[in-house]
């Protein structure tokens, strides 16, 4: 049985930017950014390019900002490069990138975040920074992906049936064996119940263990307890001569079989015993 690993899901925003060597100032005293493109990447987790230099700046010290705004305007996160000496770390022809990254508590599918970059620049050698022109701004929904989750513990972490994330605690695997259990951060496991786990249904005993190898509300389970996707319709039937077991016509003949906690044995005519 592996054990889980707990991972935060993040939502990652990368920008980076260029010293395009050749050219001047602008005469308003500021560098000129063309705004190429940004876009979102934290649930296909592609890497993006953000704002490049037409022209070389004449002032020192520079930095990138970032602010995420949800959809009424407010700002909800953000961070800012450290001080660049042009003279060093941005040198023409120089490359630089960071990245922000924020849990997605309480932004269930649908939320709309609006993301802005800007280069702010110092005249002052760092006291104060004044906004460059064209600050780059993109838009986005968070939509249902593959890979969204809800009313499930994935990578550790609880999600709502919206995808929200507003349990903290961690849930990890404990045990060995053949007696495995979960158990999250605050003490809590499940008991008597179904949980669906990185994708899985596991069903949990009365006393908290992994059931496996048996037949729990007409689902099997399979030996490492995950829910089979195959026999999943296990019933009791009954004629004259006695009760038997089946699953879409399948039923056991010369075994015992655990259904619901309690083993039976099937005889050669598929009877129960």
């Amino acid at each position: 049985m592996k054990r889980l690993v707990s991972i935060v899901l993040a939502i990652a925003i990368v920008f980076g930017f260029a010293i395009i060597p050749g050219g001047k100032a602008d005469a308003a005293g500021y560098p000129t950014i063309t705004a190429r493109k940004a876009q979102y990447t934290g649930e296909n987790g592609n890497m993006c390019t953000i704002c490049e230099y037409d022209t070389v700046s004449q002032y020192k010290w520079e930095k990138i900002v970032i602010d995420i705004y949800d959809a009424t305007g407010n700002r909800i996160g953000g961070t800012s490069k450290t001080l660049y000496n042009t003279d060093r770390e941005l040198a023409a022809g120089g490359r630089d990138s960071f990245s922000y990254s924020a849990q997605p508590n309480n932004m269930p599918v649908g939320t709309t975040l609006t993301v802005v970059a800007k280069i702010q620049y110092s005249t002052d050698n760092g006291s104060t920074y004044v906004d460059a022109p064209n600050p780059q701004t993109t838009t986005f929904v968070i939509t249902a992906k593959e890979g969204s989750h809800s009313n499930e513990w994935y990578n550790g972490y609880w999600y709502n049936a919206d995808g929200s994330q507003t349990y903290t605690a961690t849930l990890f695997w404990q045990g060995g064996g053949s007696r495995w259990y979960v158990m999250d951060s605050k003490g809590w496991y499940p008991k008597s119940e179904w949980v669906k786990i990185d994708g899985s249904w596991y069903y949990f005993t009365a006393s908290g263990y992994m059931d496996y190898s048996e037949y729990r509300d007409g689902y099997w389970l399979n030996a490492d307890g995950t829910c089979s996707s195959t026999y999943t319709h296990g019933k009791w039937c009954s004629d004259s001569k006695g009760w038997w077991y089946e699953d879409n016509g399948w039923y056991p003949v010369n075994q015992s079989l655990w259904i619901d906690g309690v083993q039976y044995y099937f005889g050669a005519d598929g009877y129960m015993q």
